[in-house]
């Protein structure tokens, strides 16, 4: 949640209303995924790539709304797929940080 409430502060910047809203969904569902990733792998560096890819990618959608449409959609299947695969594995965190 924190990931995505971290992105509320581009409606100082300028923002439109309903762009920010989508990215604030988008950053908690990737704030989500990537921390089940972190569980189940173990491993921050992947998460950290995922991360910086997710960034890098969205770049090329710009103002393009088809290409937007389509970053959004190939980031929904890959994220679906790699969580189905992570659900299967074991968590690699056998500790507790309580």
């Amino acid at each position: 949640m924190t990931f995505g409430i971290g992105h509320i502060v581009n409606l100082l910047a300028g923002q439109a209303s309903l762009e920010t809203v989508i990215q604030v969904i988008f950053a908690v569902a990737w704030g989500y995924i990537l921390t089940f990733a972190f569980y189940k792998s173990g491993s921050l560096p992947v998460c950290i790539a995922v991360h910086s890819l997710v960034d890098a990618f969205s770049m090329f959608a710009g103002e393009n709304i088809t290409m937007e449409w389509v970053y959004m959609g190939a980031t929904i299947l890959i994220a679906v797929i790699y969580c189905l695969y992570l659900s299967r594995k074991p968590a690699a965190l056998t500790k507790s940080y309580e």
